[in-house]
């Protein structure tokens, strides 16, 4: 995995929310799971609603594992039918399934904490995630309705965040990326 990652499962397993960590370090080595057609968006976007939480998209990836997770329990088939039925890649699902299992193993490997551990919560899993993501951490202005990061990045919530309504004070992101502006996505 990218350094910055690796990094993060280390805080992880030092804060006592590996697990949760585990979940979000797969998740960013793949491309998003959900879906949203050009002929469904709306419906893609009620159903994806239900995985979301209002101060992270990290806590939301980590909504739709146990989604997932629940529904692989039921069978290969029921997973398929959840996939389609919710607007979700099911290869990429799986694709996230083995990229958790390789850094399971890696980490049984290192004898580093087990990824069975319990949940050290979201204020723990953040802090870990932001070991890796302190070049992608930034300061609302309010005046200019950006954010200033570092050495001086402006940027702006990606509209399909959670956080794109209300934006916090201080924000950190998986990526920036541009388009139209540079945007922070996964925040």
């Amino acid at each position: 995995v990218d350094p910055r990652i690796a990094r993060m499962i280390v805080a992880g397993a030092e804060l006592g929310c590996l697990r949760q960590v585990l979940v979000v370090a797969a998740a960013l080595n793949i491309q998003d799971p959900r879906e949203r057609p050009r002929e469904a968006q709306q419906k893609a976007d009620e159903l994806h609603r239900r995985f979301r939480d209002e101060r992270s998209d990290f806590v939301g990836l980590v909504r739709l594992w146990e989604f997932v997770k629940e529904a692989e329990q039921k069978g290969t088939s029921h997973l398929r039918r959840v996939c389609r039925d919710n607007f979700l890649s099911f290869p990429r699902v799986r694709e996230w399934g083995e990229v958790h299992r390789q850094l399971e193993d890696i980490l049984r490997d290192l004898r580093l904490e087990s990824p069975a551990s319990p949940s050290g919560g979201e204020d723990a899993l953040h802090r870990a995630l932001m070991t890796g993501l302190l070049s992608k951490i930034g300061n609302f202005r309010p005046e200019q309705r950006v954010y200033i990061g570092a050495k001086q990045t402006r940027f702006a919530i990606h509209p399909s965040s959670s956080l794109a309504r209300k934006p916090p004070a201080w924000i950190m992101a998986f990526e920036l990326v541009e388009t139209t502006q540079l945007f922070a996505r996964t925040a």
